[in-house]
């Protein structure tokens, strides 16, 4: 579903963040950047707003006992706000693929992993149940995605962050998509 709602900007924004990376274009940096962020944010708030609306009935679909169907709509919930936030941000995390520091990309990574299961590991421990998991879940993965923004910023420190669409940004993404 996220492959989906992701339309193959992942790599259009790593190709074109990494030919204006060698033509030192920050203006096509941020063009690019900035449209890509533009798209994800809307599909992140459609798949979030589809995903926290649909969670009734698809807590329906999956027959859950009663005494469990408010803890279902709840967990898919929680789930829509990482998969909206993971996509509106998306952007970010092709930047240091695009510049070669698989490095830094790999330390996000890592991090994420190593923080997210030594949390679920202290969550379980401490006896507590599948909310908290994905409670933690959540958090790991907006964390991961801020630290992409860092990292973004970090390697280009005049990246514009907010999402600005530009009429140039939007056609490359158009010609990406339709091709």
């Amino acid at each position: 579903f996220l492959g989906l709602l992701e339309l193959g900007l992942g790599e259009a924004t790593l190709r074109y963040v990494a030919h204006y990376c060698g033509q030192e274009d920050l203006a096509g940096i941020n063009r690019t950047v900035g449209a890509t962020s533009f798209v994800y944010l809307l599909t992140g708030f459609l798949a979030w707003s589809s995903m926290s609306l649909a969670a009734p009935w698809i807590v329906g679909l999956l027959k859950i006992p009663a005494e469990e169907v408010e803890l279902g709509i709840q967990l898919l919930r929680l789930t829509a706000i990482s998969f909206g936030f993971m996509l509106a941000t998306g952007a970010y995390g092709a930047i240091p693929q695009a510049l070669q520091r698989y490095d830094l990309d790999t330390a996000v990574t890592v991090a994420q992993s190593v923080v997210l299961t030594a949390g679920s590991v202290a969550i379980l421990l401490a006896g507590r149940g599948l909310y908290e998991l994905v409670l933690w879940s959540v958090i790991t993965t907006v964390l991961r995605q801020l630290a992409n923004m860092i990292v973004a910023k970090r390697l280009i420190p005049r990246l514009r962050l907010l999402p600005m669409p530009s009429r140039a940004g939007c056609l490359i993404w158009i010609i990406c998509w339709w091709n």
